[in-house]
């Protein structure tokens, strides 16, 4: 849902909408469920600055990656999202190879099934579709951002922008169900994923072997915090380790 909310049933459309009810909340003074925000939410503006540095690194301090087309991606060589990186994969290089190996992939894919004849038609269909029912998008993506737009506006009223996010994700998801839109641009993705990864075998199997690595440890650590946390570990009961 957070990834394509755009791509659900009209029941599932009816109750989530586009996800605008979690904007709407926050708009309102609602606050953030999540412990991490509120604590960052908490801190004066020098001491967010030091939590970004500590949590991200210094960008000037970096190492990188570049890629056959002559890009560059890099990543901080400190801080605790390196620091945890070096704990899955290995190491900061293991890592980048890895991640740019798969964005590379599945941008390229992405941008290729969008110029797909089988997904153009389908757009089409779909934009006419969506036309009948009082919006004009040339995506889902488009009507997504169309319904989740007016919350970030002052004064606007949040039950009528909410009443029309949901007929604007309901007929989305109507139109996607009678042209097959997503499913259609999914299967065209997938395919040149497949050529893709047969045009560089080495790359994917390094790929392969550095994910396999970084799942393993990725549970040894995850068994590990969780036997430290004691009874109720996982179950939904309090645990033993404090909340971090």
């Amino acid at each position: 849902m957070a990834e394509a909310p755009y791509n659900q049933s009209v029941d599932q459309a009816r109750v989530h909408g586009f996800g605008g009810a979690a904007s709407a909340a926050t708009l309102n003074g609602a606050e953030p469920p999540d412990a991490n925000t509120r604590y960052v939410a908490s801190l004066s503006t020098e001491q967010q600055a030091r939590y970004e540095t500590a949590v991200v690194g210094n960008a000037k301090d970096r190492i990188d990656h570049r890629l056959p087309n002559g890009s560059v991606w890099s990543i901080p060589r400190h801080g605790c999202q390196a620091d945890a990186y070096e704990q899955i994969y290995g190491t900061l290089p293991a890592y980048l190879q890895y991640v740019t190996f798969l964005n590379e992939v599945l941008q390229s894919a992405s941008e290729e099934a969008g110029t797909d004849p089988r997904y153009k038609a389908a757009q089409r269909a779909w934009v006419a579709c969506v036309h009948t029912k009082g919006y004009n998008a040339q995506a889902p993506t488009e009507l997504m951002r169309q319904a989740l737009v007016p919350y970030t506006r002052p004064g606007e009223d949040k039950a009528t922008t909410r009443q029309r996010e949901i007929a604007m994700a309901v007929a989305a998801a109507e139109c996607n169900g009678l042209t097959g839109l997503v499913a259609i641009h999914d299967r065209a993705k997938q395919e040149n994923i497949d050529r893709l990864v047969r045009l560089n075998t080495v790359g994917y199997e390094a790929f392969r072997r550095t994910g396999a690595a970084a799942l393993a440890r990725a549970e040894t650590i995850v068994a590990r915090d969780e036997l430290a946390a004691g009874p109720g570990s996982g179950t939904g009961e309090p645990s033993a380790r404090p909340g971090r």
